[in-house]
């Protein structure tokens, strides 16, 4: 039984670690014994162990059984790549994001037994991210799963940019606009509250932002009047009258500095998933939003600038996406071709950090004080003026 039918399945899917331990053969490289892999039970595992001609259990690496271990999309992404059915290359490097920045790859050696192509893209500057450019064929069912992380983030499987078997990563829900989930959304935080924790969007804190925003933009406009007024008084030499006088000098008094931003942000709460921590997904092309898959951002769309992170600076980042089709399909019969866009793209134009405090109204003493003079001085002379 093929990998991909033995976990989806709810089997557990065994295959022989290679005895060469080199870099390049994760996930294993499927060989011709049977003895190199097998699907067990998912339950009890495989009970044959040690007999028969088949290694002990040490030699190999299994994916457990339903609840067990990594994810269904995790444990897809561990089955073998077989080239003549996927492609000659399975992992990309891109190192920057200027369009165009991406390699296309057909897939057109699918049979009717079960098989997964997976690859990985890794970029040193922006976003990696891909498109299933071309649709299911005709009455087949195209399943896909991808898994995303900033390098740094996770342990890694020996000397390779795969996760390590045993690494966690956050399990999307299934997104559609049906749902309300569109291209680009950001995920749900956490922050910290009397008597435990609660949850928080994106869109929560970019309003606190937008709040805090208006603030400056009016502590800004009534700093303009006021600068305007202590140029005409320092400058008003003779002015109409006491009244007037007194008028002038108390029009205007500075505005009150807003203090920095104390609301909830992008950096004191904390990650539920996406923005580079390791997460994962799973997805059917053509049926629902199909496109380009934003980096540390959810859904899929026409975009392919969309990605987020907190700091977008130049780092290796990693994008694992997986297609496989219904077991049923067979590309031979169909000759139907399965185009898949692998890229470095740009990171969105939105920021995620707080807005800042403005300047303080710079206040000339030497200005003010002489504007205080000339007003205090046409005062006097008005009211000798009246004696």
């Amino acid at each position: 039984m093929e990998c991909e039918t033995c976990i989806l399945g709810d089997g557990d899917y065994c295959q022989l670690v290679p005895y060469d331990n080199q870099a390049s053969t994760y996930p294993v490289q499927a060989g011709d014994a049977t003895i190199e892999r097998q699907c067990c039970d998912g339950s009890t595992g495989c009970t044959n162990w040690g007999t028969n001609g088949i290694p002990a259990v040490t030699d190999f690496v299994c994916t457990g059984g339903p609840g067990v271990g990594m994810t269904t999309a995790q444990k897809i992404m561990t089955c073998p790549f077989i080239q003549d059915r996927c492609s000659a290359t399975q992992e990309y490097s891109f190192a920057k994001e200027d369009t165009p920045n991406f390699e296309t790859v057909a897939i057109s050696g699918w049979d009717a037994v079960g098989n997964s192509c997976t690859y990985l893209m890794k970029s040193t500057s922006g976003a990696p991210g891909f498109n299933v450019k071309s649709q299911a064929p005709d009455g087949t069912i195209l399943f896909g799963a991808w898994l995303e992380y900033d390098l740094d983030e996770v342990a890694v499987y020996g000397a390779t940019d795969w996760p390590a078997l045993d690494q966690e990563a956050v399990e999307a829900q299934p997104c559609n606009t049906n749902e309300g989930c569109y291209q680009g959304d950001m995920w749900v935080r956490s922050k910290i509250v009397q008597g435990g924790t609660a949850n928080i969007t994106a869109q929560d804190i970019f309003e606190q932002y937008n709040a805090y925003n208006q603030e400056v933009t009016t502590y800004e406009y009534m700093s303009e009047f006021y600068t305007e007024w202590k140029l005409r008084v320092s400058n008003t030499f003779i002015l109409d009258s006491v009244a007037l006088t007194t008028d002038r000098l108390a029009a205007y008094s500075a505005p009150e500095r807003p203090a920095s931003y104390s609301g909830d942000t992008f950096l004191n709460t904390a990650d539920i998933g996406g923005y580079g921590t390791p997460t994962q997904g799973m997805f059917i092309p053509g049926f629902g939003p199909t496109g380009y898959k934003p980096f540390g951002a959810l859904g899929f769309g026409n975009d392919d600038n969309l990605a987020q992170s907190y700091l977008r600076t130049a780092k290796d980042r990693i994008m694992v996406v997986s297609l496989y089709p219904d077991p049923s399909f067979d590309q031979s019969v169909n000759s139907d071709t399965i185009e898949l866009e692998l890229g470095a793209y740009p990171f969105s134009s939105v920021s995620l950090f707080p807005p800042a405090r403005p300047d303080e109204i710079e206040v000339d003493a030497e200005l003010k004080a002489a504007g205080l003079f000339m007003g205090l001085t046409a005062v006097a002379t008005a009211v000798f003026a009246s004696i």
